[in-house]
Formats: structure tokens, sequence, C-alpha cells
């Protein structure tokens, strides 16, 4: 019965992004425990406290990007885009210009950037993230 059901919460999610969730798939078929857990990671991976939507997106479609996955990519889009995101935020963190983005966009663009390439810029990015909104951001 679990099975059936999160099939269904697959089957929908696929619907509703227009997205194939083969892999999700795959995960259930495997292990159901496997699966829940997996289903657990989007709560994690959609708390931003008290950082701003523009910097979180940033951050995170530019390591989608990196990641080298379009559909993974183009679920990112869709989802910034129903979270409110601006358009243009988007375009311009597609288009690697800082310049056309938010200073919040830019700075997690930056940051995210700098640990990717494993930078030691990421340091005093983090501190002004931290200096920003007064989070912990665990160095790496």
């Amino acid at each position: 019965m679990l099975k059936w059901l999160l099939r269904r919460r697959i089957d929908a999610f696929e619907k509703e992004y227009d997205y194939d969730a083969g892999h999700m798939r795959y995960i259930l078929d495997v292990s159901v425990g496997a699966a829940l857990k997996f289903a657990r990671i989007k709560g994690l991976a959609n708390y931003r406290h008290e950082i701003p939507l523009d910097a979180s997106f940033a951050a995170a479609l530019t390591t989608m990007l990196a990641e080298d996955c379009g559909p993974c990519s183009q679920l990112m889009v869709t989802m910034g885009e129903r979270e409110g995101v601006e358009p243009a935020t988007i375009k311009a963190i597609l288009a690697g210009d800082e310049r056309a983005m938010t200073p919040e966009a830019a700075l997690g663009y930056r940051f995210a950037q700098a640990t990717l390439r494993h930078d030691l810029a990421a340091d005093a990015l983090r501190d002004e993230i931290v200096a920003r909104w007064g989070l912990f951001v665990p160095r790496t």
C-alpha cells in the first residue's frame, strides 16, 4: 500500500513539473525505505531560514548548472518561478550576468561559484552572508 501511495506521489510530481522522475521510481522499486529517505531531501533542500529567496535560489541554480543536468536545471527554474523568483533574476543567473542580478542573488551566485571552485574567496563570502542574515554556515 505504501509503495502504491509513493508511486502516485511520483506520478503527481511528474505531472505538476513536466519532469521525468524515472530515477525516483527506480529507488522506490529497489527499496521503499530508501525512497522515503530520498523524499525527505526536499524539505532539507527547501530550508533557507532567513536567507532571501533570490540568494538561496541563485546558489541552488548555480550548483545545479554545475552538475550539467538540463532536465534538473529546468526543474529548478520551474520551481523558482513558482516560488516567486523574478524571470529577470532567473535569466541573469542562467547567463552568469551578476550585474543584472539582485544584490542578494549576486551574493548567492558568487558564494556558490567560489564553493564549487574550492576557492578560498568562499570564506569571505560566507562571512558576508553571516553578517547580512545572521546565519551560521558551516565551513567545508
